[in-house]
């Protein structure tokens, strides 16, 4: 397993995770990037292809599966997301740390391949979280009602995450999520290999 980390961002739909996802893309590019997923779900007003997401047929995403092209995939929604390992590999090789909004199940699949910090964002209260779906005018009322009937199941899976950040305030929760990459990083693990290589080399001598 690599020593390269990725940040995964999960919570109940409208907490503000693709969002965060992409203020740290933007105000911190030299350390993330967002990684573009794969989706078969139809592409809404306001979202562009290769921006938002992929968008491609279930055809396509079948083909992806067959080809072992993703590093991890799951069913949303009647709808299937998966981020392939292509995506992965070339944040990897740009040195950025890699921001997932996925769901829990796919942080899961994706942590048996890489290391990564599982951050769990949760709403202020429910009631402020519905207000968020209806003035974000993507789903019907039926829809909305459907997400909200799922936050509980959702919740339950805080408990496997490594850290807990209530949203109340969007430039603090950017900020956290931010150090706690910083602190991940310096963490025995990730470093120890670079402290052994101090080891190893020897300053020249003099004369």
């Amino acid at each position: 397993m690599t020593n390269k980390l990725i940040i995964i961002l999960s919570a109940p739909s409208g907490t503000g995770k693709t969002t965060i996802a992409r203020s740290l893309s933007f105000r911190f590019k030299e350390l993330f990037s967002t990684c573009i997923s794969h989706t078969t779900r139809t592409v809404r007003v306001k979202e562009s292809d290769k921006v938002n997401y992929f968008f491609v047929s279930k055809e396509t995403f079948s083909e992806m599966i067959k080809k072992q092209e993703f590093a991890e995939y799951n069913k949303v929604y009647e709808n299937y997301y998966g981020t392939s390992t292509q995506q992965i590999e070339s944040l990897f090789s740009q040195n950025k740390i890699p921001v997932l909004d996925i769901d829990p199940k796919g942080g899961d699949n994706l942590s048996k391949k890489y290391r990564c910090v599982k951050i769990f964002l949760y709403p202020p209260s429910l009631s402020q979280l519905k207000k968020r779906l209806i003035l974000r005018k993507r789903e019907t009322l039926e829809e909305i009602d459907y997400r909200m009937s799922c936050i509980e199941n959702e919740i339950k899976y805080a408990e496997n995450f490594d850290y807990l950040i209530c949203n109340d305030n969007f430039k603090n929760t950017v900020d956290n999520v931010r150090s706690i990459a910083i602190a991940e990083q310096l963490k025995y693990h990730m470093q120890i290999d670079d402290l052994k290589s101090i080891l190893i080399k020897k300053e020249p001598e003099n004369g």
